[in-house]
């Protein structure tokens, strides 16, 4: 007996413990909240400015310079002159290109704005745009706070979708300092969306929740001004609309509600060029009027007939999802390429795959980029929907919110496993969709302050409802740890990889890389000057009016940089013109002269540009071995199997071009599926497969690329570099001693590696090879010098 009193007694005691921890934090809920919230933005902002703050403010990768030069226009022409966008000759020339038509200016036109603050500051307008992801990703991490506490009551949730918004490697990676990207700055526009529409909804005042309703819809609409994903916003109104017409019966206040929303969506963006009224009349905005009439459908048959099923909701829903997909199928309603590609409803063209984004990403790498967020959404759809089917769901607008989320989230995830472009979009909603699921599943412990007596009862009743449930309680220890020891594993894998993220220009779009010294192997964030270097030579050596061709990832930069016209750049717009650009630089020089008048290009103002890297060995002679730098990587099937890259440049791009050119199968995306070039077979039986090279078999292939002229520029390039080398600050005192330079390539044959022969050109001249090392790679022993470059090479037509 004594021992059973012990045991009731001390059960009593650890209930009394539970109460009056729970009791501290229900008092002190606001302030702790408001502590750990500050907490995660100061997370968020250190991950997010990391590049920053290591290598200073300046661009990232390549779409960031097109909305410099956008932000600049504003600046030199004033905030609502929007004529000089409309028929620009500098991109894509000879066509030219509709900006309003073609690009987002939303953020250019936000940034320049605001620059009067980033200039009392101290910063250029350059650095000021840089800083704008930063600001998008803090914005994103505070309004996934707030929307999930909306929805759940919880701030418990609330600071679990805080947490994964601030460190899940998904959410932050378009949201980096430099990577100024459209899909990156509209998330706080989705989230500030949902947030008001939710408000509105909430709303018993007609002003009020016409007001919150409309602001809502402004949001969104400003999303496409913000970025061409407007569809995405598009069909998560349509979707919350249909489900919460499902999941309750509709109403006089929700149409209204909705109504107010859809309107100033479509308001809001129709004006923009790219979009217009004709987006929701003939094309996927359609969604938004289609949803607003089938809410009013069934909104009439319950007022006027007293007629509400779910089951029949959901029967005519998934009629009218059928007629919608038939629809697509057919092109009676247009859906972009890239939705309808990631969806599996088409194949996407060669010049689309080329793209890394536009590739699959596989599952693993989803999963480590947003695995435990997407555990957490699955376990949260999955008990949403089995309170909905056993009919036990609360019958509000918060549960259709609630589903809409998990549904578009999973629908995001299977697209992002065809398409790696929407990784970001899969971020945000996974982050957002584990908050709901900890406050769903884990109801009835908040941190929410409650400060009138009456919620102060509630709350207490709260509390010890919580602690009388000692299975909730262990839930809810459980999820937190999870959340914590998940984010802390997040945070540390995200600052990895922000960390070595340097600006493309300042390391020529090189990862970083290891080198192997008389020390020991290590890792460089490959720094170096060439792309700078050669475009101040352009801007100091060529006509204004000249006309640069190089392959598209450069023109934005080269056009920004330079002032000079560009036949290509970031953008997929013309892929007739793209194929033209890969047959010139895959073709031999009679037939790149034949084709660049395709291109307005007239001799002697007619450049072609192009870069690699390469390894250089100068011996004791001064004779200088010049090899492109390669790199490997195992095959996942044959482990005795090697793929081995030659260049980490333009040669290395050099299959996609030729895919694009059609010379080879364009629908082929893996190189290594043909056999196309040298296989070296060590002593130890491994196979080295080498793609691309300058030698090996099938011999019809390895003539295609020995006679490409982007190869043989190269080999030309190097045999005359001492001639015309521009030497960055890096690369000083490498070449003062060189008495010739050998240009060569690993052998296939033997071990070791295999000069090239010479090559000549009529109808092309050298101007310029700009050579920078690559910072700490250079190492001295008492034979040779050896150092790392990366070279751009500059080619004039001369007809």
């Amino acid at each position: 007996m004594a021992r059973r009193r012990r045991g009731k007694a001390t059960g009593r005691e650890a209930g009394e413990a539970y109460r009056r921890i729970l009791s501290v934090i229900a008092e002190n809920s606001t302030i702790l909240e408001v502590v750990l919230l500050i907490l995660v933005v100061v997370l968020a902002v250190y991950i997010r400015a990391t590049p920053a703050i290591k290598y200073g403010l300046e661009l990232d990768a390549n779409d960031p310079w097109i909305a410099y030069w956008i932000a600049e226009y504003f600046i030199n022409n004033g905030l609502f002159n929007l004529d000089g966008l409309r028929d620009v000759e500098l991109f894509w020339y000879p066509v030219g290109r509709d900006l309003l038509m073609t690009e987002s200016i939303g953020v250019s036109w936000l940034a320049a704005a605001t620059y009067p603050i980033g200039e009392a500051l101290g910063l250029t307008l350059r650095q000021w745009i840089s800083l704008f992801p930063v600001y998008a990703g803090t914005a994103a991490t505070i309004l996934s706070y707030i929307l999930v506490k909306r929805l759940t009551g919880s701030g418990v949730a609330g600071l679990v979708a805080a947490a994964f918004m601030a460190v899940t490697p998904a959410a932050i990676v378009r949201t980096t300092a430099g990577f100024v990207e459209k899909i990156g700055f509209s998330m706080p526009f989705i989230l500030g969306f949902l947030i008001m529409l939710h408000k509105g909804l909430s709303e018993a005042d007609r002003r009020r929740r016409l007001a919150y309703s409309a602001a809502g819809g402004a949001l969104a609409g400003l999303v496409g001004w913000l970025w061409g994903g407007i569809h995405f916003v598009v069909a998560l109104y349509a979707l919350i609309m249909v489900i919460d017409s499902i999941v309750r019966p509709p109403s006089r206040e929700a149409a209204e509600a909705y109504l107010a929303a859809g309107l100033l969506m479509m308001l809001v963006s129709s004006p923009y060029p790219a979009v217009g009224p004709k987006y929701y009349i003939a094309e996927i905005g359609v969604l938004a009027p289609l949803a607003m009439a089938y809410y009013a459908l069934l909104y009439t048959l319950h007022s006027r007939l007293g007629f509400y099923r779910p089951a029949f909701g959901l029967w005519l829903t998934g009629v009218l999802t059928v007629v919608g997909l038939i629809a697509v199928y057919s092109g009676l309603i247009p859906v972009g390429g890239r939705i309808l590609a990631a969806l599996g409803v088409s194949v996407p063209s060669p010049l689309v795959t080329s793209v890394q984004e536009h590739q699959p990403a596989q599952l693993r790498s989803i999963l480590t980029q947003a695995g435990i967020p997407f555990l957490f959404t699955l376990a949260g759809f999955a008990y949403e929907a089995y309170r909905f089917l056993r009919g036990r769901y609360e019958a509000t607008h918060t549960t259709a919110f609630r589903l809409s989320i998990y549904i578009i989230t999973i629908l995001l995830v299977y697209m992002t496993t065809r398409m790696a472009y929407f990784l970001q979009l899969a971020g945000l909603a996974t982050t957002v969709a584990a908050g709901l699921a900890v406050g769903g599943l884990i109801p009835g412990v908040s941190l929410q302050a409650q400060p009138s007596p009456a919620k102060a009862r509630k709350r207490r009743k709260t509390v010890e409802a919580a602690s009388s449930d000692p299975l909730r309680l262990v839930g809810l220890g459980l999820a937190v740890m999870v959340v914590v020891a998940s984010a802390l594993a997040y945070a540390f894998t995200s600052y990895s990889q922000v960390e070595l993220r340097a600006p493309a220009i300042d390391t020529s779009m090189l990862p970083p890389l290891i080198f192997n010294t008389p020390q020991g192997s290590k890792l460089v964030v490959p720094f170096n000057d060439a792309w700078k270097e050669a475009l101040r030579w352009i801007r100091e050596n060529t006509p204004e009016d000249a006309v640069i061709v190089s392959w598209w990832d450069y023109g934005y930069w080269i056009t920004t940089n330079t002032g000079r016209r560009t036949v290509a750049d970031g953008a997929t717009l013309n892929e007739t013109q793209i194929r033209i650009l890969a047959r010139i630089l895959t073709g031999n020089e009679h037939e790149a002269s034949a084709l660049l008048p395709l291109l307005g290009a007239e001799p002697n103002k007619t450049y072609i540009v192009f870069y690699d890297a390469f390894h250089v060995i100068v011996d004791e002679r001064g004779v200088v071995t010049i090899l492109p730098m390669f790199s490997s990587a195992r095959s996942p099937v044959d482990p005795t199997l090697f793929f081995v890259n030659h260049g980490r440049g333009d040669l290395v791009k050099s299959f996609q071009m030729l895919r694009i050119a059609w010379r080879i199968d364009p629908f082929n995306s893996n190189p290594f599926n043909i056999a196309y070039s040298s296989r070296y077979v060590d002593p130890d039986g491994n196979n080295y497969l080498h793609f691309p090279g300058f030698v090996g078999t099938p011999q019809e292939n390895v003539e295609l690329v020995r006679n490409a002229l982007l190869y043989k520029m190269t080999i030309f390039g190097m045999q005359n570099l001492l001639d015309r080398i521009v030497e960055g600050p890096r690369c000083a005192g490498v070449f003062d001693n060189t008495t010739a330079v050998v240009p060569a390539v690993f052998a296939s044959n033997s071990v070791g590696v295999l000069p090239l022969a010479p090559v000549d050109f009529d109808r092309f001249s050298l101007e310029a090879v700009v050579v920078d090392c690559i910072e700490g790679s250079i190492t001295e022993t008492t034979v040779s010098t050896q150092a790392s470059i990366v070279a751009v090479f500059i080619y004039k037509w001369q007809g």
